[in-house]
């Protein structure tokens, strides 16, 4: 299996952090990429309001999840799959402090 580069990680790690409601709603538990908490799913209770388009006639909601503990939109849920390996949170982390 090929190795992943930064930049891929990045961007997967964008696509599953923004508009995510539907996947932490589907997930048992979910982590925070800025704080590296994990807990269950159902504790991100927190949503903020991401929009698709700029142009206000064609804009539709996205919800994105914010962590329980910290409060920021860097929630993962378990339903994208990256959260196998629980050494995922920190190594992301340093990655996006990074950009």
């Amino acid at each position: 299996m090929k190795q992943k580069t930064e930049a891929e990680l990045q961007l997967e790690v964008r696509r599953h952090t923004i508009g995510n409601r539907a996947e932490i709603e589907a997930s048992k538990y979910a982590g925070c990429l800025n704080c590296c908490a994990v807990f269950a799913a159902i504790q991100v209770n927190s949503w903020r309001d991401e929009w698709t388009s700029p142009e206000k006639r064609n804009r539709v909601k996205r919800w994105t999840g914010q962590c329980p503990s910290c409060g920021e939109p860097a929630v993962i849920g378990s339903g994208s799959g990256l959260l196998e390996d629980q050494s995922y949170l920190p190594v992301v982390h340093e990655l996006l402090k990074r950009f």
